[in-house]
């Protein structure tokens, strides 16, 4: 696969809905290709546990933030800027699970089109959310 980017350049990667890092960790073990630069989730102990499995990450959010709130813009600005090369998230996926109520007035559902509206406004390189197969059948 070729990003554009020699083999010693590291790419960074940011993490939406970060929870404990996992889907960032992943890109970190890739050929050490990979800088994680930061994690924004708004749940504090989560935060706590990212920034505690990527040390090398900036702390710039290190308090919870409200995905709802944030702008592309806000988040370049914040990490000091003007390109991320990849961003990973894991949405909530509660109220399209099969696994759960699957209950379309989840007001968690509205944070996968939010996801969507920060890729556009952040543009990086590539981007990869977690999925259920519930997400795409839900009316």
């Amino acid at each position: 696969m070729s990003w554009g980017y020699a083999m010693s350049d590291e790419l960074t990667v940011l993490d939406l809905f970060c929870g404990a890092g996992g889907l960032s960790y992943g890109f970190t073990l890739l050929n050490n290709q990979f800088q994680v630069i930061a994690g924004i989730d708004n749940n504090e102990r989560a935060l706590s546990t990212f920034y505690r499995n990527h040390t090398e990450a900036h702390k710039t959010f290190r308090k919870p933030s409200d995905i709802k709130k944030l702008t592309g813009a806000d988040i370049l600005h914040r990490l000091e800027t003007r390109e991320i090369n990849v961003v990973v998230g894991g949405p909530p996926c509660q109220g399209f699970s099969h696994a759960g109520p699957r209950n379309s007035s989840d007001n968690r559902n509205e944070l996968v089109c939010d996801f969507v509206l920060l890729i556009g406004e952040i543009r990086p390189n590539a981007f990869f959310m977690e999925n259920v197969p519930g997400l795409i059948k839900m009316k």
